[in-house]
């Protein structure tokens, strides 16, 4: 899976309008409508990408189209919501999270609409955190801080939201920290990757 971030990271070196966008302190709306496409897509994959997790018997699978009731996802959609908001401001963050987090709501599975507001907030949240860091896209380091708390955020409303509440809670303290350290480290390789190619 971080092999797969790579590949999108490389692939979106490679579109013009991401150079610009990457290089650009404000986005015309032409931008701005193909950003909120591209990471709203990247996290569609994220979600994907990713697998379904069964906390009572600690199974793991693929997702397919839909998921049980009492199944959650493990997966890196909150690394293209945070991107969004970091390179593209609020309107392209909350367009993004809106389309990651909706689709994670179609999906199903118990922590449905906690995820899909997390993702929501993600975009938001590193959206504020550019404006009042503008340097923080050229600081990798605070880039995975920022990817590892916005999926703290996440595990939280899952504990806070999710029902049955122990289930979701019994959820968060087997996959949270794997998962916070995970996202936080995609989002650095992600960056790195857009720094390094684009140039």
């Amino acid at each position: 899976r971080l092999g797969l971030i790579v590949m999108l990271a490389f692939i979106a070196t490679r579109f013009r309008f991401f150079r610009k966008m990457a290089s650009s302190r404000k986005l015309t709306t032409k931008q701005q409508t193909t950003a909120i496409l591209f990471f709203g897509l990247f996290g569609i994959i994220g979600t994907y990408s990713g697998v379904t997790f069964q906390p009572e018997t600690l199974t793991l699978q693929r997702i397919t189209f839909s998921i049980s009731d009492d199944e959650a996802i493990a997966n890196f959609r909150v690394i293209g919501v945070m991107l969004a908001g970091l390179f593209g401001g609020y309107k392209v963050g909350l367009g993004a999270g809106l389309i990651a987090g909706i689709h994670r709501m179609l999906l199903g599975g118990f922590t449905a609409y906690a995820c899909g507001i997390a993702s929501i907030l993600a975009g938001v949240f590193a959206a504020f955190y550019r404006k009042k860091n503008p340097r923080a896209i050229h600081q990798p380091v605070q880039i995975m801080i920022l990817g590892a708390l916005a999926e703290t955020m996440q595990m939280g409303l899952i504990a806070l939201l999710a029902t049955p509440t122990s289930q979701a809670l019994e959820l968060v303290q087997l996959i949270g920290f794997p998962m916070i350290i995970a996202n936080g480290i995609g989002c650095a390789l992600f960056f790195l990757i857009i720094q390094s190619v684009a140039k």
